[in-house]
């Protein structure tokens, strides 16, 4: 029951309101641990005029596809990917370096570039925090 409240039924990815629940948890680990603590923000540009000219059904297809690529691309059982909302996607890197955020988020680039939907791409934004007193 706790996991069916925490996933998005169509990514299989975490929902919003967990993403909040495991970002400050693992901002107080950083925090302990003295350790660094990356984050990758995407969004699918042109989804909404794919969804309007495939349907909702198709759009729902390539959502779903989001939610695997994501699983593919980072760590099992150490990061932890989200889907933020309509077609933005949250990944939490545990103590990834910008580098290595930045290799993940190529791969998350290039997995969407090779799925060919008509017209999506990706932007995305990437962060690492280290705490300052380190």
């Amino acid at each position: 029951m706790r996991r069916l409240s925490i996933t998005d039924d169509l990514t299989g990815l975490y929902n919003h309101r967990h993403f909040f629940k495991t970002l400050e948890a693992e901002l107080t680990r950083l925090k302990r641990q003295k350790t660094s603590l990356s984050l990758l923000m995407f969004d699918l540009d042109n989804f909404k005029k794919y969804n309007d000219l495939n349907g909702h059904l198709e759009g729902d297809k390539v959502l779903k596809s989001m939610g695997d690529i994501v699983k593919h691309s980072i760590r099992y059982n150490v990061d932890s990917g989200y889907r933020y909302g309509g077609d933005e996607f949250a990944v939490l890197l545990i103590g990834a370096s910008l580098e290595q955020a930045l290799a993940i988020a190529e791969r998350i680039r290039s997995s969407i570039e090779q799925a060919k939907y008509e017209n999506i791409t990706v932007s995305i934004g990437l962060s690492e925090y280290r705490d300052p007193s380190t």
